[in-house]
């Protein structure tokens, strides 16, 4: 019998935005302020029946990114096969991922 993982992704970062500050009339400070947008990536999967999870922080969204945590996920639940409930997003289903032996997508319906 195949195990039914479910994974999805996050973004989590940082954007900096401006604020309001309080200054006297007349001429204003110099204003600094840091324009910058940062994040990562978390990959997660997790099988609903036993609780066991894997989780990977990458810096993408894309099919290199998901292949790479396949892999990985893989090789810390190496025993048997699983299949994988996926959205629709352009990473699960890119044709450039190679998904490793012993695991099955299972897309969701458009």
């Amino acid at each position: 019998m195949q195990r039914v993982w479910a994974l999805d992704e996050a973004r989590f970062g940082l954007k900096v935005w401006y604020r309001r500050r309080w200054c006297p009339k007349g001429p204003r400070p110099p204003w600094l302020y840091d324009d910058r947008y940062e994040w990562l990536w978390l990959y997660a999967a997790v099988e609903p029946t036993t609780g066991q999870s894997c989780c990977l922080f990458l810096p993408r969204l894309d099919g290199a990114c998901f292949e790479r945590f396949l892999h990985e996920w893989r090789q810390a639940f190496p025993a048997e096969p699983w299949a994988v409930v996926l959205d629709t997003s352009g990473a699960h289903t890119s044709g450039r991922v190679r998904w490793p032996e012993g695991i099955a997508p299972v897309p969701f319906p458009a």
